[in-house]
Order: C-alpha cells, then sequence, then structure tokens
C-alpha cells in the first residue's frame, strides 16, 4: 500500500469497526423501518418475487428493488425458518401510543453469540449496509480530492466527518435502502466531477465516461427515486460545463447516451408499475397505502423553523425510529463545526490560502446541496413531519463534510501547513471518540436488557409447572396495609405460544373469593409472555386488594389460563398433577385494628372539633 494511501485505508478500517459495534449494539428492528425493509428480502428469498403495494398494508414494496436484491445474497446464508429475534410489535411503543422508545420486544435470545435465525439474517444485511458505507466515505475521500487538489488533509477530514457522524453510523448499520442510494448519488456527484475536469483540459470525453455517468444514473433509478433532483441537477451542469468548454455538442450526445443507458436499466420497473398500478410510479395506490403519512393541510411558514430544526438534529444524532435523542450539549458540537467551517470560508475569500481549491467545483458541490434540500422542501408540501428526517439529506452527505472539512481548516492559521493532516487526524479521532459514546451511553442505554433474576435469590422455591411453557420457580408474599403483595417467580420451558394470563386468588375459610389479581406476567414492564426466551426469569408482581376489616386465613391460589377462551393450563406439582390451580400458602390476614382505631379517633375528634364551631358561630 502507498503510503498516500495508508491514512484513508485506516480512516476506513476505523469506520467499519464502529460500524460493527453500532450492529451489535442496535436491538433489531430498532432503526426506521427496518422491519419493512427486511422483510423485503425475506419475501424475495422465499418466494423469489418482488412483493407488491397492497392497501392496509405498510411496507416497502413501493421501492424499487436493487437494494433488497443485493442485501438478499448475504441473508439467504442465515436459516429464515428459525425464528430467533423474529420481530414481535410491542405494544408500548411510543409511536403506537406508549412509553417506550423500541418498536420491537426483545429477548437475550436475540443477542446470544453466535448468532441464528432471524437474529443473524438481520446482521447480515446490516454487514452488507455497512460496506457500502465504506465505499461512500471511500468516494467522498476522493472526491475532495478533485476540490482539494495537492491538499491531503481536507479530503481526510471530511472522509473522517462523514464515517464518524452517529447517524451516519446508525443508518449505514441498518438495513436500509437508503445506503446504496447514497453510496450512488456520491459516485454520481464525483463521477461529474471528474468529466468536468476531464472538460477543462480536452472536449473530447471518452464514451465510458458517459456509460459509467448513466450507470451510476441508472443505479439511483433502481434504487430510490429520492435522488432524482441530484441526476437533474447533475445533467443540467454538465450541460452548462460543455457549453463553456465549447463541446455542447458532444455532451449533448453523450448525455443521451447516458440516459439511454439510465432507461435500459430501470425502465422495467415503470413497466412493472403501469401494469400492476395503472401508472409508471405507483403513486395512485402509493396515497392510498400511505395516506397516513401525507399531509392533510398545506405546509405553512410557521412549520419551516421546527422542519430545519428537526432536520438538523436528526442529520446528526436522533435513533431508534426518532424515538431517542441525544443530550442537548451533543447538538452544539455540529453546529459550532458548521459556524467555524462558515468562518473558514470567509477568511478563505479574504486571505489567500496555501491550499489549493477548485472554486468551481466546490459551487457544484454546495448548489448540489441546495438541489437536494429543495426537493425535501417540495416533498413536505406533501408528506408530513416522517418526511423531515435529517438521514433524507445523507445523499449529499459527501458536500457537506467537503464543505464542512474545507471550511474548518482553512480556518487554520498559514503558518501552520504542516500541522494540517495532524489537525485532520485529531478532529477524525475525536468524532470517532464521541460517536463510540454515542452508541454505548444513549442508544445501548435506551433499550434496557430484560430482567433476569438469578435463581439463587428466588424466595419459597417451588418446582410447579403450567402446561409445557411455565414453570413457577418460587414466589413471595407480604400484606400491607389493604392489599396482599404476592410475587411469582416464572421461568420459560420454551417461547409461550400466547400471552396466558396468570391469576391470583385469595380464598377465605368459607370458600369466597377475597380478592384476586389477573395480567400476562410481565406485560406490565413490556415483557408479556409470547417475548419470553427459554430459562429466562420474569418477575410477576400480583398486589390483591383486602376488604375492609377482614382477619382470618385466606388460600393464596393460582393459575394459568388462555383469556381469549378462558381455558386453563394443567398443572403438575414436583412432577404430579395437580388439577388447573395450585395453592401455594395459606396465610394469616390481620387488619391493622390499633391504627384504624387511633386514625377513626383522630378523624372523629376532628369532626367533632369542627360541628363545635360551627355551633359557636351560629350563636
Amino acid at each position: 500500500m502507498r503510503r498516500s494511501a495508508l491514512p484513508i485505508g485506516l480512516l476506513i478500517s476505523a469506520y467499519l469497526m464502529a460500524s460493527l459495534f453500532y450492529n451489535v449494539t442496535i436491538p433489531p428492528w430498532e432503526a426506521p423501518d427496518e422491519v419493512g425493509h427486511f422483510l423485503y428480502i425475506v419475501h424475495i428469498l422465499q418466494t423469489r418475487s418482488l412483493p407488491r403495494m397492497e392497501i392496509g398494508q405498510l411496507g416497502q414494496a413501493h421501492q424499487p428493488p436493487l437494494y433488497y436484491l443485493l442485501a438478499a445474497l448475504p441473508v439467504s446464508l442465515a436459516d429464515l425458518q428459525d425464528p430467533t429475534g423474529a420481530f414481535r410489535p410491542n405494544p408500548r411503543f411510543i409511536w403506537a401510543g406508549g412509553d417506550q422508545p423500541n418498536v420491537s420486544l426483545h429477548d437475550e435470545v436475540e443477542s446470544e453469540w453466535p448468532y441464528r435465525g432471524w437474529a443473524l439474517g438481520i446482521r447480515l444485511a446490516r454487514l452488507f449496509s455497512a460496506l457500502l458505507g465504506a465505499c461512500t466515505v471511500f468516494l467522498i475521500y476522493h472526491m475532495a480530492r478533485l476540490v482539494f487538489p495537492g491538499s491531503p488533509a481536507i479530503p481526510l477530514l471530511a472522509a473522517g466527518i462523514a464515517a464518524f457522524n452517529p447517524q451516519f453510523l446508525f443508518i449505514s448499520s441498518a438495513v436500509n435502502n437508503d445506503n446504496l442510494l447514497i453510496l450512488a448519488t456520491t459516485g454520481l456527484l464525483w463521477h461529474a466531477l471528474l468529466m468536468r475536469r476531464r472538460m477543462l483540459s480536452s472536449p473530447n470525453i471518452p464514451l465510458r465516461w458517459w456509460l459509467g455517468l448513466g450507470g451510476w444514473i441508472g443505479i439511483i433509478g433502481i434504487t430510490k427515486l429520492l435522488g432524482g433532483a441530484l441526476v437533474a441537477f447533475t445533467g443540467l451542469a454538465l450541460v452548462i460545463w460543455g457549453w463553456r468548454a465549447r463541446c455542447l455538442l458532444p455532451t449533448l450526445r453523450g448525455l443521451i447516451g447516458a440516459l439511454l443507458l439510465a432507461a435500459a436499466m430501470t425502465s422495467w420497473w415503470g413497466i412493472r408499475n403501469q401494469v400492476l398500478y395503472g401508472d409508471p410510479l405507483g403513486w395512485q395506490i402509493y396515497r392510498q397505502v400511505f395516506a397516513v403519512n401525507l399531509r392533510t393541510t398545506p405546509f405553512s411558514l410557521e412549520e419551516l423553523e421546527p422542519f430545519l430544526r428537526t432536520q438538523f438534529r436528526s442529520f446528526w444524532g436522533v435513533f431508534g425510529w426518532m424515538s431517542i435523542e441525544s443530550p442537548a450539549w451533543f447538538y452544539w458540537i455540529p453546529l459550532a463545526g458548521l459556524a467555524l467551517a462558515g468562518v473558514g470560508w470567509l477568511i478563505r475569500a479574504v486571505i489567500r490560502r496555501p491550499q489549493p481549491v477548485d472554486a468551481g467545483g466546490a459551487l457544484f458541490l454546495m448548489l448540489a446541496v441546495l438541489a437536494h434540500e429543495a426537493l425535501m422542501l417540495g416533498i413536505a408540501q406533501q408528506a408530513n413531519a416522517s418526511i423531515w428526517q435529517g438521514r433524507y439529506l445523507f445523499p449529499v452527505i459527501g458536500p457537506i463534510a467537503i464543505l464542512m472539512a474545507g471550511g474548518l481548516l482553512s480556518g487554520v492559521p498559514s503558518r501552520w501547513p504542516r500541522l494540517l493532516p495532524a489537525i485532520a487526524l485529531a478532529l477524525s479521532a475525536a468524532w470517532l471518540a464521541l460517536a463510540v459514546y454515542i452508541a454505548h451511553a444513549v442508544i445501548r442505554n435506551a433499550y434496557p436488557p430484560p430482567l433476569r433474576t438469578p435463581p439463587a435469590t428466588i424466595p419459597n422455591p417451588a418446582d410447579i409447572q403450567f402446561g409445557d411453557m411455565f414453570r413457577l420457580r418460587g414466589f413471595d408474599i407480604r400484606q400491607r396495609p389493604g392489599s396482599l403483595r404476592v410475587v411469582l417467580y416464572w421461568e420459560a420451558l420454551r417461547r409461550p405460544d400466547f400471552d396466558y394470563s396468570v391469576f391470583v386468588h385469595l380464598i377465605g375459610p368459607d370458600g369466597r373469593l377475597i380478592g384476586q389479581r389477573d395480567h400476562a406476567p410481565g406485560a406490565d414492564v413490556g415483557r408479556p409472555p409470547t417475548a419470553w426466551s427459554p430459562g429466562e426469569i420474569v418477575v410477576d408482581p400480583h398486589p390483591i386488594p383486602l376488604p375492609a376489616f377482614f382477619s382470618g386465613q385466606g388460600e393464596v391460589r393460582i393459575g394459568v389460563y388462555r383469556w381469549s377462551t378462558g381455558e386453563r393450563l394443567p398443572a403438575l406439582r414436583d412432577g404430579s398433577p395437580a388439577g388447573d390451580s395450585v395453592t401455594l400458602s395459606v396465610v394469616e390476614i390481620h387488619t391493622p385494628w390499633i391504627p384504624v382505631l387511633i386514625g377513626a379517633g383522630i378523624l372523629g375528634a376532628i369532626a367533632m372539633a369542627g360541628v363545635g364551631k360551627v355551633r359557636r358561630r351560629k350563636r
């Protein structure tokens, strides 16, 4: 490896290690729309066909298929017949009206090494996304070299800013077709800058260069239509460059050839949509399927500020399904970096810097960012706040990182030119450390691991089995004022096939039901039975209200039943049949007479005093 390639090689290696950390830190399904993206891949593998949009089924069937076809290759190595790690919707997800950031229920088995089943499949698809991200970082580096020729520090810092952006790491470590789109748009802009440099030196552009341009456009068209604005902008820029280089006619011919190649790559998708849905983009059925994401009121100027604020914050660090924000101080770091970059560009405009810059190329990148943002504002006229996510700006993350790096290092005093590479490496390393911190302290902590209780701490050990799924390992019974608290310690023999309920009855000496509590064990902490993994211990408290002034013996009896039918599971106690319910213990219930009497006396005295005051006032 040449010495000049060593820094970017090390940076990309660091990116791959960081993305691997994000891969294993982010629980399955906890990246935006990851469920739909992975199910698209599964559909391809299981049916050997592409999914269709259907009303009532939110998914990703409207997306062109290239990313999913490529990702299906590594996912095919996993046994998808094994449901380990499969998606299980969390009823308490924040966007479903709950208070939890996780869209899926999780267990320890999905994180156990070696991965298997769906847990393996999703991580293989994530690795594929990370490889696409590495290629994107590599192209950003080389794009920056075209804009800043002879300056090794700025390209390196630009690659570091993009690679170690926590949000970019988050998305490029997830199953999402954005990753192939980002690579393709970055490749398109890089290729256009190459062609610009060639036009400035020679009007004759080889055919293979135009075919390469058409290839990038075709990849964008068969991946995601969100890159359309950059395609149009790049074509316009090439026409202008060709006109200024006095080779307009050859440029138009070459551009037509590139578009014909792109059309050959993508036209079949439009024909398929026309046959299935009646229009080449499938827009009409899309509006019906995703009506929930479309606006019902016009986009107003009052929404512009929250639009830009949300876009900025989620470009750098809003995770999960836009449900986990970074600490408030974190957002000041990229904001300060952008401000310093702006100052650096002003300094460059006033004071000549030793680092040469292709001003036309820099202007091209800035206008590319504006063109894509104009597209996002246009989409915002039709779609609701779901389109405000900063990841939709990642098709221009390369230009943003390059302009930011160029501004930051332009602000370094000109007498320090030899320090620029060291400064670039130091800033990239600090940005990497911050990205790792965010993954560990923000993302990991947002998804607490399922509660496990070591068997040694379980009180009153028992061996009571219900059906072939539940085993009671122990229990604890304590009386509190007004209630009896029964805590059950369950072990999952296998993953339950239904969210069964547990009843805890307190039976009086005469056989009357004194009190009871029914619920699915673990449901109050977001872990109903269908989320359990074999061997997991689940703590299940049941507070039972007690009748006022009741005293005497009570029998605590429990059972497990299917709430939809009332059918109870058969019980085994120490291996012997025990019917459909089991008596845990006989307890003595004591009403706290002395505190009750004292309290009643105090209340009576207060009442009598009040009556006395009323009588004195009447006199």
